[in-house]
């Protein structure tokens, strides 16, 4: 029996990321300067945002056809919320 199912590990992963959400925005106001803290904080909020909406897909898309293309959907979405974070570091 394993310990640690994959559905345990998504939710650890969800609230850790929502407790360095609310930590990194009680900080942000001290560094607001720092094109790096902001980058971070813009990744992990794109990564919240990812696990939300991969819980949403799981729990009500019952069809496999919509399942696939929502995670398809979805994936491309971040690729394209990443590369504009990268884009930010680089201007």
């Amino acid at each position: 029996m394993k310990a640690f199912t994959s559905g345990f590990l998504h939710w650890i992963l969800q609230r850790k990321s929502a407790i360095f959400l609310i930590l990194s925005g009680l900080s942000l106001i001290l560094l607001i300067n720092s094109i790096f803290v902001n980058c971070l904080v813009l990744i992990v909020i794109v990564y919240h945002f990812k696990l939300g909406f991969e819980t949403l897909i799981e729990d009500y898309t019952h069809n496999h056809t919509f399942k696939v293309l929502g995670f398809i959907l979805l994936r491309l979405v971040i690729i394209y919320l990443v590369k504009f974070i990268f884009l930010l570091i680089i201007l």
